[in-house]
C-alpha cells in the first residue's frame, strides 16, 4: 500500500522534469511566485491524471460525454488516488442547479419532508393523517362501550353501469344492505356490532379492513340507531371531509427536478418565457403614430402598425397621445386585442400584440425569426406555481408551518435555527420507531452540512439561489463542504487557492474544514499563498526559484518550521511577515473625499461611506458582509452614470458628492482573461500593433509591398500557409490527446519565410516576439509609444513574460496581473487627455499572487495614486490592507447580520479597534508566526476505517445497516435473490460513483449518473467506486477481443497517424499530385463534355449541417449535393441528426473546351481549396439544373495528397472509421464486416450497422459459416486492407496472438521516422499498457479478431478485470459481481492474485461471490438472507471466515462447516455411450469424445480450453439439425457433420434442449407468468367470474399487453415515461392506475377476494397456495418453488432477472412440456452461475430427477460440487487458446482423482 503519491519526471508546461513524493492522508501546500509552475504540477499533472484514470474505468459510451482529459507529460505517477479538483471557477450554467442542490441540503430536506412533515388539505385546511386500523379498533372498544355501531363505505357508480346493475354487482360481492342511494353514489353497510367487553379487537380489525378495501381506503363508523357518523376513517392520505386524495410523501414529490413534484407548466424552472411589454414598448413617451411599438417600426412588420392605427381610430383610441397617458383599458385592448368592440362586427378586428407574436412564433424554425423574438421576450415567474417550481400538492406538506419552498427561501443560518426548533418542539408522536431514527439521522446530517457551510462563511446564502449567480470562490467553498458532507474517503482533493475571497476570520474556519476532510482519510493538496494556511499544512512545496522559464523547479520541500528558516522566497517573506517596511500612511487631503449617503442595496441598509481621492482605499469585511453590493451596485454605477456611462444603479442612494473629480472610471472585476492560444501579451496590451507598424514602415518592407498586416500571424498575408500561424501542426489522435508538432514548413516561427527575412535592428518579427517584456523595453528604447505600453507589465512584475507567449500557458496570477496592467494602461491613456483623473476599482487583485508579487502590485498602484488617480480595492489580503491608505470595513457578520460600516479610517487607527480586520492587522504587525491553536487540529481528527451504510431499503433490503472495512477484501454472499447485488451495486457502487461524478460537468452527469438516488438514510466514508459486473450477453459476432479491450480502437488511431496508403489494385504507395496534373487529367478525360466540379465538405458524418447551407449561400453558391441528391442551398432539407450524411458543394458546371481552360483551372483550384485538397468530378448526362433537387450520378475523386502514380486512382484521407468493420466506410461490402458468407435475408437489417449479427437474436450455430471470399475473413474492404505500417496491415495484426502483437509493437520504432515516432509515442504506450495487463490475467493467447460469442465466460470476465488493472488506481472501492464465473478452479488462482494486487495498492474490494475458495480468501464476509425476495434483505451473519463458520444462523457457514468427503461414488455407473469423432472446431485437436447415456456428464477444463466449442459448436450445432427436424428422422445416411467426422449414438435421443444464460425477455411486458404460459389460465379464471360474464368480458380483456381492460394511460406498463427539460427522461408510477397496469373497472373484478393486479403482484410461493386447486397453474408454480425461485413475483419484468434465474425459468418451461416417453438430451451452460451453495444442492436434486426419468444431461461446469455429484467427467486442456483443445481425460470422478490434470488436482483437495 502506497504511503505517498510518487511523481517522477513531471515536465508539463514549464516544469523541469521534477520528481516529488506527496504524502497520502496529509495536507500539502504548493506555493511559489505566480507563474512558477504550481498549477502545472497540482492541476495539470496530478489532478488531471487522477481524474483521467478514474474516468477510464467508465464504459466507452459514458466517456464520450465527458471532457477529454489529456494525459499529462510525466514519466510515472504511482499511488495516485481518484482526484477531485476544486477550483476558483463557476462552471454551472443551468438554472436547475441551486445552492440547495449543490450542497445536497435540498436532497436531505426532501427526505425530511417525506418522513416528518404534516399534510394540510388544500381545500379544507385541516390536518390530515392516515388512520391505523389497530388504533381505530382499540379506540372503538374502549370509548364506545355499549353502543351499537355500523361500519359503512360509499362508492360512486361507474358511468357504464345502471343503478340496478351496480347494486347487483355489489350484491354479488356480498354487500346487500344499502343505507342510501343518491344519484351516482351508494352507501353500503358492511357490518354491525354492539361493543362490549367480549368484543374482539381482531374481529373489529377484520371488518374495518374489509370496509377499507371496498371503500378504496375510506370508511365510516355509524351509530346504528340514528345513522349518525361517529368517525370518518381513511388509511391513506385523504381528506375525510372533501375526499381529496394526496400522494404518499416520497422525496421525489418535493423535487422540482422530478416530474412527480415539478410544476407542469414550467417543468420545475419557476419561470416561463413570454412577451415582455417593456421591451416591446421601451419608450413610453411616444404615441402609436410615432412608433411606440418598437418591433412595428421594422420594414418586415410595418403592416401591423398600419392595422393598429386603422383599428384604433375605429375604436376612438387616440393615436397621437403618448403611451404613458393612454387609458389602461386602451392599453389592454392594444396588447390583448378586442373582440367585443365596435369593429368586431366588421370582417376583421385588431388581434392584439400577444396574438401577433404567437403567429410569428410559428415560424421560429427560421433563424432570423428566433433572433427577432429574442429581442422582445424575457423570463417571468410561472403563473401556475408563482415561481415556486413545484406543484400545489408538495406545498400542502409543512414543517414548522412552512412548506419546502419556504424553507428553501431561508438563509442557511436560519435553516439551522429551524432544524433545532423542529427537534425541540416536535415529539414525533405520529412517527414509528424506525422513522424517528431516520428523522434523527437526517436532521443530524443537515446540521452537519450547515455547520460546514457556516465555517467557510456561507451561512448567508439561501438554498433557492441559482448556482450560476455564485462567485468562483463561493462555488469552491460549496464544493469543499459538499465533499465533506458526502463523506468521500480515499480521495485526493486539490484546492486552488481556497483563501481567495475569505476574510482572516473565515480563513480560520476554512482550515478547520480542510483538516476535517483530511481526518476522513483523504489527501489534500492546496495551491496557496496565504501565510496562515501555509503554516497549518503538514508538508510544503515551493516551486521556483522564479516565474516562467526560470521557474518549474523544486525550491523547497519540508515542514513549516523548516520553511521559515530556509532561504527560499516564501521563507524570506514569512520571516519578515509583511510586504513593505511599514511607514506612515498618507493623510487624506482636506475636503477631498467622495461621500455617498443613504445607501440601500441587498443587505446594505441606509449606510454612509466616504473614501479619499488620490489614495488607495481597501474595502474589506467577512464574506457576505456587502462589499460587492457596495462596489458593483452602488459606487461604480453611481459615478459611471455621472460620467455619462449607461449604468443601472441596483439600489438606492440619498446623495453623492465629490464624484466630479473623476473624468473616467475603470472597474476590473473577477472576470478572467480568456486563454486563447492565438493571443499573447503583445496582442492583449496592444503593443503588437505598434511593433507591426514599425516593421511595415521599413524600406525593405516598402520594396516588397509589405504592410503592417504582413507581420501579423493572424493574417493570411504573413502567416505560414501550412499551420495558419499556429507554429505547430496538430495531429488528432481521436480519444487520445491531440499531439502538437513543430510546423515542418515554418519551423515554429508562424510566418512565411519572406516575412521573417525583414529585420529591424538586426531582429526579425519572430525574434521580437521571443523577447521578454523587459528585453523589449530595452530593444525599443527609442520608441516611447512602445515603452509606454510595456511599462505597466513591468510594474506588475511581468517583465519576464515573452511578448509572443501564448496566453493559454499563463497561470491564473499572471492573467490577473496582465488584466490589471491593461486597465492601468487604459486609465492613463484616457486621463492624459484631461486634467481630471481616473477612479480605478479592483476586485481582489491579489488573486493568485505570491507575497512577492503583491509587493510589485502595491508599487504599481501607488504609482497611480502618486499620479493623482484614486484606487479602490475589494481585498482580504492582510499584507495588502496593511499597506493601503484608507480602510472601509463592513460587517460585523454576513447576510442579514452584515451590511453595516464598522470602520472608515487609516490602517494605523484600525489596528486599535476590536473589528475583525483590526484584530487581524494587529496580530500581523506583532510579527508573530500565524499558527492556529492545536485544539483546532485535534477537534478535526475524526477518522474511520469503515464504509458505514445506514438504513438501506432499496428493493428488498430491510433497513440494512452495515460497516464494510476499507482497504480490505469484503465478500457478500447469500442465497439467490437475498439482496446481495442491491447492497453492493445499487447502494454502494451507485452512491460512490454518484458522489464522485458531482465534480464533473452537468452535461456529462445526465448520461452517466443514475436517474435516481438509491434509498438509504446515510452513507459515510465511501471512496469513489468502480464496478466489474457480469456480462449477461456475449455480444454479436461483430464484437471481438479487439473491441472489448479497446486495443483495436488504438490500432485504428495508430494506422491513421502513421499508416501508409497503398493502391489495392497496383500494390504501390500512393503519392502527391499537383493541381496542374489534375487539370490535365480532367481536360483529357472529359474533353468536349459537360462536367460538374464538386468540393467534398462532409463524408459520412452524423449531424444536421444547417450552417453549411448558410455558408454556401453567403458565398453565392447555389447547390449542394446531399446524399447523392442535389438541393438548392435556399431549400436545404432537414437532415436526420443521428444518420450519416455526405455533402458536396457544387463549385461549377462547365463544358471542357480549349477556350475555357483558364476558367476550368480557376474552378479546379477553387474546389481544391474548399475541399482541402480534394475535388469530385461528375460527368453531366442529364438535363440542366431547373429543379430544387434531383438524383445525380457517381463522382470521380481527385486528390492532391493521395493518388496512385500508376492508375491515377485517388483516395480519401485516412479516417479511423476506415479500419472499423462496424462502419460503412471500413467494412467489406459483401459480408458487411462479419467476415463470413451468409444470406442477408436471414438477418434483420440495421441502418447504421448493416445487418445485425447478434448471437442472442439469431441462432448462429445453425449456419455453417465460411470465410467471406471477398475479404477472406478480414472483415474490411480492399482500400482499408491496403494501408500498412511496415509490411503489416491492420488485418495482419488482428490475426496475431496478443503476445506476438506485443513483439511487433516493440519493433515499430525501427520502422519509423523521427516525426512518426513522436506521433505514435502515446498510442504505442497505451497499447503496451493494455497488452501488459491482458498478459497479467493470462489471456495473451487470444487474437484481436476473435469474436466475442466464441469466448468463454471466464475469458470475458478476465478481459474486464484486465481493464480495471490497467487503470492503475489507488484508493477506490472495486465492486465485482461473481468474478469466478466461467473460471476453472485453477484459473481462480490467477484471478485472486489480480484481486489481491488491487487490494495491496490500497483499494477496497467488495465481491459478490459463492465460490468457497474465494470466500476463504476474504478478510470480511457478509452473509445475506435468510431467504430470497421478501424473505431476504437482511444481514444474517458478518465477520471473518472463522466467525461465519461458527454462526448457526449463517447458511454459508453451514456449508463451509461440512466435512470433506472421504471418497466419491457414482450414482449411475456409465454403461452406454454416444461419441463424437474428430472434433476440430476452433482450437479442438481432432479429439474423440464419449458421453454417457442416462447420466450426468460434466465438461470441464481451464478457460479457453475448448469446452463451448465442443459442446455448443459441434455437438449442439449438429444435433439440432438432425434431431429437431432440420433433417428427416428417417434412417437416411447423414452426408456430413459440421467440424467433426461422425457422431455415433445420436439416435437414442428424441429431443435436444439447450438451456443457456441468455435473457428470457428484454421488456417489462415479459414476465415469469407470461413466459411460462400460466397467465392465459389466470386471465381465463377471471373471465369466468359472474361479474365478468355479466359484462361480457373475455379472457383477452384481462391482458395488460393488449386487452381493453388495461390502463389506457400507461398502456398496461404501470409506468409513464416523463420528459424533463435538460434532464434525462424519468419513468414514474402511472397516476391513472397507481402502477397496477389495469383500469379501475377491471380491478373491481375479484376472485377469491383478489383482483388481477394483486394476483400479478404475488410471489411465486404465495401464488402456489392461492392456485393450489388449479393443476396447470400449480404445476408450473410448484416447479419454480422447487427450483428456488419462490421469491420472484408473477409480474416481475423478465429484464430484471439474473442469468441464473433466466436459466432456471427456461428449464421449468421445458419440463412443463416434457413427456415421460421422450428421451431428452439436456445441455446446460454453467447452471450454477449466481447460485449459492444451498441453491446448487437444489439444482443437483433436479438433475437426479431428470436422470431417473431416463434423460441425459451434459453440463459445462467448473463447480466442484457438481463434479463430485456427476457420473462422467470430460476434461479438456491443458491450457487455453492454441495450447488447449486436447482431451485430457474422460472418466468417472472417482477415477479422475488419481489423474494428474488440473481438475484431478482440485478433486483431490475436495476429498480427504
Amino acid at each position: 500500500m502506497y504511503k505517498s503519491i510518487i511523481v517522477r519526471g513531471a515536465s508539463e508546461n514549464n516544469l523541469k522534469n521534477i520528481s516529488i513524493n506527496i504524502p497520502i492522508n496529509k495536507i500539502s501546500v504548493i506555493t511559489g511566485l505566480s507563474g512558477s509552475g504550481k498549477s502545472s504540477l497540482a492541476i495539470d499533472t496530478i489532478s488531471a491524471e487522477g481524474q483521467r484514470r478514474y474516468i477510464e474505468t467508465f464504459s466507452s459510451y459514458a466517456r464520450q460525454f465527458l471532457d477529454r482529459i489529456d494525459k499529462p507529460n510525466v514519466e510515472s505517477l504511482e499511488g495516485l488516488l481518484p482526484s477531485i479538483a476544486i477550483q476558483q471557477v463557476n462552471p454551472v450554467k443551468t438554472s436547475r442547479s441551486t445552492v440547495g442542490t449543490m450542497t445536497e441540503l435540498s436532497d436531505h430536506l426532501k427526505i425530511l419532508f417525506s418522513k416528518a412533515s404534516d399534510l394540510f388539505c388544500k381545500n379544507c385546511g385541516i390536518k390530515i393523517s392516515p388512520d391505523d386500523l389497530d388504533d381505530i379498533a382499540e379506540t372503538v372498544k374502549t370509548q364506545m362501550q355499549g353502543k351499537k355501531i355500523g361500519i359503512s363505505f360509499s362508492l360512486d357508480k361507474p358511468k357504464s353501469l345502471s343503478e340496478i346493475d351496480f347494486k347487483n354487482w355489489l350484491s354479488s360481492q356480498g354487500y346487500t344492505k344499502f343505507l342510501y342511494s343518491t344519484g351516482n353514489r351508494v352507501k353500503v353497510l358492511v357490518g354491525r356490532f354492539k361493543i362490549t367487553n367480549s368484543t374482539k379487537i381482531s374481529e373489529l380489525h377484520d371488518i374495518f379492513s374489509q370496509a377499507n378495501k371496498a371503500g378504496k381506503n375510506h370508511f365510516e363508523i355509524l351509530e346504528l340507531d340514528t345513522e349518525k357518523v361517529i368517525r370518518k376513517c381513511t388509511t391513506n392520505f385523504s381528506c375525510t371531509t372533501c375526499k381529496t386524495n394526496f400522494k404518499y410523501p416520497r422525496p421525489a414529490l418535493f423535487s422540482f427536478n422530478s416530474p412527480i413534484g415539478a410544476c407542469d407548466e414550467c417543468k420545475g424552472f419557476g419561470k416561463v418565457i413570454g412577451l415582455d411589454i417593456d421591451l416591446v414598448i421601451p419608450d413610453k413617451s411616444l404615441s402609436i403614430e410615432e412608433g411606440v411599438i418598437k418591433p412595428f417600426n421594422s420594414a418586415a412588420y410595418r403592416k401591423y402598425k398600419s392595422e393598429l392605427i386603422k383599428f384604433a381610430t375605429d375604436e376612438n383610441i387616440p393615436i397621437h397621445l403618448p403611451w404613458s397617458k393612454l387609458h389602461q383599458k386602451d392599453k389592454i385592448w392594444i396588447i390583448n386585442g378586442g373582440l367585443n368592440s365596435k369593429s368586431a362586427t366588421k370582417r376583421r378586428t385588431w388581434v392584439g400584440l400577444t396574438n401577433i407574436f404567437k403567429k410569428i412564433e410559428k415560424k421560429s424554425y427560421k433563424m432570423h425569426v428566433r433572433v427577432f423574438l429574442s429581442r422582445y421576450r424575457s423570463y417571468e415567474n410561472c403563473e401556475k406555481c408563482n415561481g415556486k417550481r413545484l406543484k400545489q400538492e408538495p406545498l400542502n406538506w409543512k414543517i414548522n408551518e412552512m412548506d419546502i419552498h419556504d424553507w428553501s427561501c431561508l438563509e442557511i443560518d436560519e435553516i439551522n435555527r429551524e432544524i433545532k426548533k423542529l427537534e425541540k418542539c416536535m415529539t414525533f408522536e405520529n412517527l414509528s420507531q424506525g422513522k424517528k431514527k431516520a428523522v434523527g439521522l437526517i436532521s443530524t446530517e443537515i446540521k452537519s452540512r450547515i455547520k460546514y457551510l457556516q465555517e467557510v462563511g456561507l451561512g448567508y446564502l439561501t438554498l433557492d439561489r441559482q448556482s450560476r449567480t455564485l462567485s468562483g470562490g463561493e462555488v469552491q467553498r460549496i464544493n469543499l463542504t459538499t465533499a465533506l458532507g458526502s463523506s468521500l474517503t480515499n480521495t485526493l482533493f486539490i484546492l486552488d487557492e481556497p483563501s481567495i475571497g475569505l476574510h482572516h476570520k473565515d480563513l480560520v474556519n476554512l482550515i478547520t474544514v480542510i483538516k476535517r476532510l483530511k481526518s476522513m482519510g483523504n489527501t489534500i493538496l492546496i495551491v496557496e499563498h496565504d501565510s496562515l494556511l501555509i503554516s497549518e499544512s503538514d508538508n510544503i512545496i515551493e516551486i521556483g526559484p522564479e516565474a516562467g522559464e526560470k521557474g518549474g523547479s523544486i525550491s523547497f520541500e519540508g515542514t513549516y518550521k523548516q520553511l521559515i528558516r530556509s532561504s527560499c522566497i516564501t521563507g524570506k517573506y514569512l520571516r519578515k511577515n509583511n510586504l513593505l517596511e511599514e511607514k506612515e500612511n498618507k493623510a487624506p487631503l482636506k475636503n477631498k473625499f467622495v461621500e455617498i449617503r443613504g445607501i440601500e442595496s441587498n443587505n446594505l441598509n441606509n449606510i454612509n461611506i466616504t473614501f479619499p481621492i488620490r489614495m488607495l482605499t481597501a474595502i474589506t469585511g467577512v464574506s457576505g458582509s456587502g462589499k460587492s453590493s457596495l462596489v458593483e451596485n452602488i459606487i461604480f454605477p453611481a459615478i459611471a452614470k455621472n460620467l455619462g456611462m449607461p449604468q443601472v444603479l441596483n439600489g438606492k442612494i440619498k446623495s453623492i458628492s465629490g464624484e466630479n473629480y473623476f473624468s473616467n472610471i475603470i472597474y476590473a472585476n473577477q472576470k478572467s482573461v480568456t486563454k486563447n492560444a492565438r493571443s499573447n501579451p503583445a496582442l492583449y496590451t496592444g503593443v503588437f500593433s505598434l511593433i507591426r507598424d514599425i516593421y511595415g514602415k521599413l524600406e525593405e518592407s516598402k520594396i516588397n509591398n509589405y504592410t503592417s498586416s504582413h507581420f501579423s500571424f493572424n493574417s493570411t498575408l504573413g502567416q505560414c500557409p501550412s499551420c495558419q500561424g499556429h507554429g505547430v501542426e496538430k495531429i488528432e489522435l481521436q480519444f487520445l490527446s491531440d499531439l502538437s508538432l513543430q510546423c515542418p514548413l515554418c519551423k515554429g516561427t508562424k510566418y512565411k519565410k519572406d516575412v521573417v527575412s525583414i529585420r529591424y535592428n538586426e531582429k526579425s518579427i519572430v525574434d521580437v516576439l521571443n523577447l521578454s517584456v523587459s528585453q523589449a523595453k530595452t530593444f525599443f528604447s527609442e520608441k516611447q509609444n512602445v515603452i509606454k505600453k510595456l511599462e505597466p507589465l513591468i510594474d506588475v512584475g511581468l517583465g519576464y513574460l515573452k511578448l509572443g507567449q501564448s496566453l493559454s500557458t499563463l497561470s491564473g496570477g499572471e492573467l490577473q496581473r496582465l488584466k490589471i496592467a491593461d486597465h492601468l494602461l487604459s486609465g492613463e491613456k484616457i486621463s492624459s487627455k484631461s486634467n481630471k483623473k481616473t477612479l480605478f476599482i479592483f476586485d481582489e487583485p491579489t488573486t493568485g499572487l505570491h507575497l512577492a508579487d503583491v509587493k510589485n502590485l502595491l508599487i504599481a498602484l501607488r504609482k497611480l495614486t502618486e499620479s493623482g488617480h484614486t484606487v479602490i480595492v475589494i481585498e482580504h489580503c492582510l499584507e495588502f490592507i496593511n499597506n493601503s491608505d484608507w480602510i472601509i470595513e463592513l460587517g460585523p457578520g454576513a447576510g442579514k447580520k452584515g451590511g453595516n460600516v464598522l470602520a472608515q479610517m487609516p490602517p494605523k487607527n484600525l489596528k486599535t479597534t476590536n473589528t475583525n480586520t483590526g484584530l487581524a492587522l494587529a496580530s500581523t504587525s506583532s510579527r508573530k508566526t500565524p499558527k492556529l491553536e492545536n485544539s483546532i487540529a485535534k477537534s478535526a481528527e475524526i477518522s474511520s476505517d469503515m464504509i458505514q451504510v445506514q438504513n438501506a431499503s432499496e428493493n428488498n433490503l430491510q433497513n440494512v445497516s452495515v460497516d464494510i472495512p476499507l482497504n480490505k477484501l469484503t465478500l457478500i454472499t447469500g442465497v439467490s435473490g437475498s439482496g446481495k447485488s442491491t447492497l453492493a451495486f445499487d447502494i454502494i457502487f451507485s452512491e460512490g460513483r454518484r458522489r464522485y461524478l458531482d465534480s464533473l460537468n452537468a452535461y456529462a452527469k445526465q448520461f452517466i449518473q443514475p436517474a435516481s438516488k438509491p434509498s438509504f438514510d446515510r452513507i459515510i466514508n465511501i471512496p469513489p467506486t468502480v464496478a466489474v459486473e457480469q456480462r449477461t450477453t456475449q455480444g454479436g459476432f461483430k464484437s471481438t477481443v479487439g473491441t472489448l479491450t479497446e486495443i483495436s480502437h488504438f490500432l485504428r488511431v495508430l494506422f491513421v497517424a502513421i499508416g501508409k496508403q497503398y493502391c489495392p489494385n497496383c500494390n504501390v504507395p500512393v503519392d502527391v499530385k499537383n493541381s496542374k496534373e489534375i487539370f490535365d487529367t480532367i481536360c483529357r478525360s472529359w474533353k468536349g463534355q459537360t462536367i460538374r466540379i464538386f468540393a467534398p465538405l462532409v463524408k459520412k458524418r452524423k449531424g444536421t449541417y444547417k450552417d453549411i447551407a448558410k455558408w454556401a449561400e453567403s458565398r453565392k453558391y447555389k447547390f449542394l449535393k446531399i446524399d447523392s441528391i442535389l438541393h438548392s442551398v435556399k431549400k436545404f432539407p432537414e437532415l436526420e441528426r443521428y444518420k450519416e450524411h455526405s455533402i458536396e458543394l457544387l463549385v461549377s458546371e462547365l463544358k471542357i473546351t480549349d477556350d475555357k481552360k483558364l476558367l476550368i483551372e480557376e474552378k479546379i483550384q477553387e474546389g481544391l481549396l474548399i475541399g482541402k485538397g480534394q475535388i469530385e468530378i461528375e460527368e453531366l448526362t442529364i438535363r440542366k439544373l431547373k429543379k430544387d433537387s434531383f438524383t445525380v450520378g457517381e463522382n470521380k475523386l481527385f486528390s492532391l495528397n493521395r493518388t496512385c502514380p500508376k492508375c491515377e486512382t485517388a483516395f480519401d484521407e485516412l479516417d479511423p472509421r476506415m479500419f472499423s468493420f462496424n462502419s460503412k466506410i471500413g467494412w467489406c461490402n459483401i459480408c458487411l464486416g462479419s467476415g463470413f458468407e451468409y444470406n442477408v435475408k436471414d438477418f434483420p437489417e440495421n441502418e447504421n450497422d448493416g445487418f445485425s449479427f447478434h448471437r442472442d437474436s439469431i441462432d448462429i450455430e445453425l449456419f455453417e459459416l465460411v470465410n467471406c471470399k471477398k475479404c477472406n475473413g478480414s472483415r474490411l474492404n480492399d482500400i482499408s486492407s491496403a494501408v500498412r505500417i511496415g509490411n503489416e496491415t491492420i488485418t495482419d495484426l488482428s490475426n496475431k496472438h496478443l503476445m506476438e502483437l506485443e513483439k511487433w509493437i516493440d519493433s515499430v520504432p525501427q520502422l519509423l521516422t523521427q516525426r512518426e515516432l513522436l506521433i505514435s509515442k502515446f498510442v504505442t504506450e497505451e497499447l503496451k499498457s493494455r497488452l501488459a495487463f491482458i498478459k497479467k490475467v493470462g489471456l495473451d493467447y487470444l487474437s484481436l479478431n476473435r469474436s466475442a460469442p466464441t469466448l468463454s465466460g471466464g475469458e470475458l470476465q478476465r478481459i474486464k478485470l484486465a481493464a480495471q488493472l490497467g487503470s492503475n488506481l489507488n484508493g477506490v472501492c472495486y465492486v465485482l459481481d461473481e468474478p469466478t464465473i466461467g473460471l476453472h478452479p485453477q484459473d481462480n488462482d490467477v484471478l485472486l492474485k489480480a484481486i489481491d494486487e488491487l487490494k495491496k495498492r490500497g483499494n477496497t474490494v467488495i465481491i459478490i461471490e459463492h465460490d468457497p475458495d474465494t470466500i476463504k480468501k476474504a478478510d470480511y464476509i457478509i452473509d445475506m438472507g435468510p431467504g430470497a425476495g421478501e424473505l431476504g434483505g437482511k444481514i444474517i451473519a458478518k465477520g471473518s471466515l472463522k466467525e461465519i463458520k461458527k454462526n448457526e444462523r449463517s447458511i454459508t457457514g453451514k456449508y463451509l462447516r461440512k466435512k470433506k468427503q472421504k471418497s466419491l461414488s457414482c450414482l449411475n455407473h456409465p454403461s452406454e455411450f454416444f461419441e463424437i469423432r474428430d472434433a476440430n472446431l476452433n482450437n479442438l485437436k481432432n479429439i474423440d469424445v464419449r458421453f454417457a447415456h442416462n447420466c450426468i456428464n460434466v465438461i470441464t477444463g481451464v478457460s479457453g480450453s475448448g469446452k463451448s466449442s465442443l459442446v455448443k459448436g459441434v455437438l449442439v450445432h449438429n444435433l439440432k439439425k438432425i434431431i429437431n427436424n432440420y433433417f428427416s428422422r428417417e434412417r437416411k445416411k447423414i452426408h456430413s457433420f459440421y467440424k467433426c467426422s461422425d457422431i455415433k449414438g445420436w439416435e437414442n435421443f428424441d429431443k435436444l434442449l439447450e438451456v443457456d444464460q441468455n435473457p428470457i425477455g428484454r421488456t417489462p411486458r415479459s414476465t415469469p407468468a407470461t413466459y411460462l404460459n400460466i397467465w392465459d389460465s389466470v386471465r381465463k379464471i377471471f373471465s369466468e367470474t359472474n361479474s365478468a360474464k355479466e359484462k361480457g368480458w373475455k379472457a383477452s380483456y384481462f391482458s395488460f399487453n393488449s386487452g381493453e381492460g388495461r390502463c389506457e394511460t400507461c398502456k398496461g406498463l404501470g409506468k409513464e415515461n416523463i420528459k424533463m427539460n435538460f434532464l434525462p427522461n424519468v419513468a414514474i408510477k402511472c397516476e391513472s392506475c397507481d402502477g397496477f397496469r389495469f383500469s379501475g373497472e377491471t380491478l373491481s373484478i375479484l376472485w377469491q377476494g383478489m383482483n388481477i393486479a394483486e394476483v400479478l403482484n404475488m410471489s411465486i410461493d404465495t401464488a402456489c397456495v392461492f392456485f393450489k386447486n388449479h393443476r396447470k397453474i400449480y404445476s408450473a408454480l410448484s416447479l419454480m418453488s422447487q427450483f428456488g425461485l419462490g421469491y420472484l413475483r408473477l409480474g416481475q419484468a423478465s429484464s430484471t432477472l439474473s442469468g441464473g434465474e433466466a436459466q432456471r425459468l427456461k428449464l421449468i418451461a421445458e419440463l412443463q412440456k416434457d413427456k415421460e416417453s421422450e428421451r431428452t438430451l439436456y445441455v446446460f451452460d454453467e447452471p450454477t452461475v449466481g447460485l449459492h451453495m444451498s441453491d446448487v444442492t437444489n439444482l443437483l436434486n433436479i438433475f437426479k430427477t431428470l436422470i431417473k426419468n431416463g434423460n441425459t444431461i451434459i453440463v459445462i461446469e467448473h463447480n466442484a460440487d457438481v463434479w463430485i455429484k456427476s457420473d462422467w467427467v470430460i476434461e479438456l486442456g491443458p491450457s487455453g487458446g492454441n495450447n488447449g483443445g486436447f482431451l485430457l481425460s474422460q472418466c468417472t470422478p472417482n477415477e479422475l482423482i488419481n489423474q494428474k490434470t488440473p481438475t484431478g488436482d482440485v478433486l483431490k483437495k475436495c476429498v480427504l
